[in-house]
């Protein structure tokens, strides 16, 4: 339970930080931020709305049958089934604008980032063409 709330409260922090540094969206460039949270985890940081619920946190595409429809919109649960299509993850977790992916651990990333990144391209509309992808420079130096 603590290592849960240790790995929920670093992940606000990162949130806070990549949404002074991204900005708030509003007639900034399409981009997405990719940072490594450990082996098993990357954040996904856009400068657009990604969901219309504040956090939702899911194992499994049956979780996101069981949620209350008053809390995620019809076009959310759609596409997190997309992202949930893509071999190879586990679980998936939304806010605004941050999408958190855990791979299963038989799963190499460079075989999921593309389909999700596919997935979260989908996000800008007619921008998706000429979304800026920015890696973590801390990630790119290990």
């Amino acid at each position: 339970m603590k290592k849960t709330i240790k790995i929920f409260l670093i992940i606000f922090f990162i949130a806070c930080f990549l949404l002074v540094v991204l900005g708030t969206g509003s007639g900034e460039e399409p981009r997405i931020l990719i940072r490594d949270s450990g082996p098993d985890y990357k954040i996904f940081s856009l400068t657009v709305k990604v969901v219309n619920c504040p956090y939702c946190n899911f194992k499994t595409p049956f979780e996101i049958k069981e949620m209350d429809t008053e809390k995620i919109c019809r076009d959310d649960i759609n596409f997190l089934n997309r992202l949930f299509k893509i071999e190879g993850i586990s679980s998936v977790s939304v806010e605004y604008y941050e999408v958190i992916i855990k791979r299963g651990r038989a799963f190499e990333w460079k075989s999921i980032e593309p389909h999700v990144l596919e997935v979260l391209k989908e996000c800008f509309g007619a921008n998706k063409d000429k979304v800026e992808i920015i890696r973590d420079p801390k990630a790119q130096s290990k």
